[in-house]
C-alpha cells in the first residue's frame, strides 16, 4: 500500500512539473536544503571521482544510463545547464542500483 501511495505521489509530481514547464515556469527550489555533516559527505566521496556530471564518471557508471540524456549530480550545475540549453528538467530521485523501486528501472 506504502508502495502505491509513493507511486501515485511522483505521478502526481511528474505531472505538476511539466504542467508548470509547458506553461513556461522555472522549477526552483523554495529554499536551501539543510547542509550535510562533514562525516556524510566525506564517506559518500569517491577519491579522485567528480559527481557532478556523470561525463566526470568512470565509463562503467555511465553505460548504465540512457544515451542522449544528460545526468547532473547537483542543482546547481543542472539548472545552469537549463538556463545555457533552454531545455526544461526531468528530476528523477534513483539511480539503477535502486532496482528494488517498482516502476522506475
Amino acid at each position: 500500500m506504502t508502495v502505491l501511495l509513493l507511486q501515485i505521489l511522483a505521478l502526481r509530481i511528474l505531472a505538476l512539473s511539466i504542467l508548470a514547464l509547458s506553461s513556461g515556469l522555472e522549477l526552483l527550489p523554495l529554499e536551501q536544503p539543510p547542509a550535510l555533516p562533514e562525516s556524510a559527505i566525506q564517506a559518500s566521496q569517491v577519491p579522485g571521482v567528480k559527481t557532478d556530471s556523470p561525463a566526470d564518471s568512470p565509463a562503467d557508471f555511465r553505460s548504465q544510463y540512457p544515451a542522449g540524456v544528460a545526468w547532473w549530480g547537483t542543482w546547481e550545475g543542472a539548472t545552469g545547464e537549463a538556463r545555457r540549453s533552454g531545455k526544461p528538467i526531468l528530476l528523477l530521485s534513483a539511480a539503477p542500483q535502486c532496482h528494488g523501486i517498482p516502476g522506475i528501472w
